[in-house]
């Protein structure tokens, strides 16, 4: 009669070999996650610098206020300059626009009034804030490290 059970290292062979998946696949599901929650500041930090272009042609001047731009899709207003939508915060200051998501820190992004944007990666997990912004930059993006951290050219 034979024994139809698994053997102890038939077992161990199938753990290790879910252990090496699991050990390929989560750190590429954190960076799509990641891409993920930053993705969105593109298009709405762009629609703040278009506003913010906008503002400059009928006043002379940037806005440092939400307020004075066409910009219906903030929120909660935390202060005149700052705004959020959800999780994502938004920051005006001297023609410039600053994008972040709460839960990405080292992840943030700046609309210049030039029609430039950069995605800047700092804080205390550098190296996949670096992922994070060479995934959504173009591929031959320009790169400029400054003092600890490293901007990244999106458009």
């Amino acid at each position: 009669m034979k024994n139809k059970a698994f053997t102890l290292v038939e077992l161990l062979v199938v753990i290790l070999i879910i252990g090496i998946l699991a050990a390929i696949t989560v750190p590429k599901y954190r960076l799509v996650i990641a891409k993920s929650r930053v993705s969105p500041l593109l298009p709405l930090g762009r629609g703040i610098q278009e506003s913010q272009e906008h503002y400059f042609l009928s006043n002379g001047k940037y806005s440092s206020n939400f307020d004075e731009l066409d910009v219906n899709w903030c929120t909660e207003m935390i202060v005149p300059y700052k705004c959020s939508k959800g999780k994502l915060i938004f920051e005006l200051s001297k023609g410039i626009a600053k994008a972040s998501h709460e839960d990405e820190p080292g992840v943030i992004l700046y609309f210049s009034e030039n029609g430039h944007a950069s995605c800047l990666a700092q804080g205390e997990e550098t190296a996949f804030s670096h992922k994070v912004c060479k995934s959504i930059a173009p591929k031959n993006t320009s790169i400029t490290p400054i003092k600890g951290a490293t901007y990244y050219g999106l458009f």
